[in-house]
């Protein structure tokens, strides 16, 4: 399968999309910075690494 063939099949997916929890974290990422969404845990550890 070439490049092009599966890019259309990504979107194709992509359109076909029902599960909410992965729609809103697309919605949280165009709206936003990540770093408002992540616990105090996942930062700390972001800020060590």
């Amino acid at each position: 399968m070439n490049v092009q063939a599966k890019k259309y099949q990504f979107i194709e997916w992509i359109t076909n999309i029902q599960d909410t929890k992965l729609i809103k974290l697309v919605k949280i990422a165009e709206d936003s910075d990540w770093w408002d969404y992540i616990s105090e845990t996942e930062k700390l550890l972001s800020k060590e690494g």
